[in-house]
């Protein structure tokens, strides 16, 4: 369910004129999921952000860090530490915003 979401939220953030479409999406997809569903989806957010352009990946940046708070542990994901440069290139030349974002996240797992 949770893919099939952010997928869906996805495509329509690019046509809605509604700016809270993804924060509606945590709200009420992220929350419902079990500590364990969380951490799980950690990774295909990941391969989500990597694929694209600065607006939607400070959304999914966010999207991360909720995931990693409803997980409720500071494991490292897979996902994460093996994608960590990739990241941190990808979000090089966006908005400090999208930069301090990014370290939010690894200061959750402590990297």
């Amino acid at each position: 369910m949770y893919n099939k979401k952010l997928k869906v939220t996805l495509e329509n953030w690019l046509i809605s004129d509604d700016e809270w479409l993804f924060q509606k999406f945590r709200d009420e997809i992220i929350v419902s999921l079990a500590p364990e569903e969380a951490f799980e989806n950690i990774g295909l957010t990941v391969e989500y952000l990597l694929k694209n352009d600065e607006a939607n990946s400070i959304e999914l940046i966010e999207t991360l860090i909720s995931l990693a708070k409803i997980s409720k542990t500071t494991e490292i994901p897979n996902a994460i530490f093996d994608n960590k440069e990739s990241l941190e290139i990808h979000v090089l030349n966006f908005c400090d915003y999208a930069k301090s974002k990014l370290k939010e996240l690894f200061s959750h797992y402590r990297i």
